[in-house]
């Protein structure tokens, strides 16, 4: 029989799993659930208290879930699932994972980017899972790396145009000076006509870029200003809400 010590104790850990951000599961060799936390409800978007004995397969909507068992099917997609994989060999090697990221589909929400880290516990021989959804993280991090890239190149595009508009203006020069000249053929005169009409192409491409890097700039003040009026509003709107409605009120805005 536990002591009081020993629930008191128990009930904390409890807790803190319970308001732990990742989705915790513990999944038996059936990987069938027997415990789960709140964030775990969160993500499966079913009520904690009926997410026990459940397949973490079907709670999860996977979207090759075997519908005649509503647990993991054998096709050769959930034979190379990671989810699985990870659960399996925990149970098998008892070894443990952490950060590892695969993609999942749902059959709801499509393909998502999981963190999965797993634990095994030899004393209830079952497995910990935390799952963190990592997709947005990624989506805003390949939108960084996206617009790094692009300036990048945008900044070395505007060396360059830099670097050869001396250039041009000296050719051009020299180019007034030829057609001024009267001794010229008409050949020639058309020859020097058509370099003009290639200098300026080079002109406007260089004029073309330099407007882009301006519209860029313009781009990222409006955006900063819409990031800022926007955590203003959000700010304003929380002072004025009363006391017992802020949740209710977040989840309408979200929305």
């Amino acid at each position: 029989m536990k002591t009081d010590f020993e629930m008191t104790l128990q009930a904390g850990i409890e807790a803190v799993i319970d308001n732990l951000p990742s989705s915790i599961f513990l999944v038996d060799r059936e990987k069938n659930i027997v415990l789960a936390n709140r964030s775990a409800s969160i993500l499966t978007r079913i009520p904690k208290d009926k997410l026990v004995g459940r397949s973490s397969a079907h709670v999860l909507r996977c979207k090759y879930l075997d519908k005649g068992t509503g647990g993991c099917a054998e096709s050769g997609v959930c034979r190379s699932c990671m989810l699985r994989s990870v659960i399996d060999d925990s149970f098998i090697s008892r070894t443990e994972y952490s950060d590892v990221e695969t993609e999942f589909h749902f059959a709801d929400r499509g393909p998502r980017i999981l963190r999965l880290s797993t634990r095994y516990f030899p004393e209830s021989d079952t497995v910990m899972v935390a799952i963190n959804d990592m997709t947005a993280a990624r989506r805003v991090e390949a939108q960084r790396i996206e617009n790094r890239t692009l300036k990048a190149a945008l900044e070395t595009s505007l060396a360059v145009c830099h670097e050869i508009s001396q250039p041009l203006q000296v050719i051009s020069g020299y180019l007034e000076m030829l057609m001024f000249d009267g001794g010229l053929r008409d050949s020639s005169f058309h020859c020097l006509q058509e370099i003009r009409k290639q200098i300026q192409r080079l002109r406007d491409i260089s004029t073309g870029l330099q407007n882009l890097r301006t519209l860029r700039i313009d781009d990222q003040n409006r955006l900063d200003s819409a990031r800022d009026g926007k955590a203003l509003s959000s700010a304003g709107m929380e002072r004025l809400r009363p006391e017992g409605a802020i949740h209710e009120k977040t989840n309408t805005v979200r929305g």
